[in-house]
């Protein structure tokens, strides 16, 4: 798995899968890009890693 950051999650095609990681719960979670991903959410902590497969 490769990290990128939040602005790299905001510029991936719509439907892309990718992983989001919260360091507070230590949660690993899978995601789409979308609208109304977690993202793009208002209030994402800027703490949350994000990974995409290789």
């Amino acid at each position: 798995m490769k990290e990128i950051t939040k602005e790299e999650v905001l510029n991936l095609p719509e439907g892309t899968q990718y992983i989001s990681y919260n360091p507070f719960t230590d949660n690993l979670s899978m995601n789409f890009a979308s609208e109304k991903d977690i993202a793009h959410h208002k209030y994402c902590v800027p703490t949350l890693k994000f990974y995409i497969k290789d």
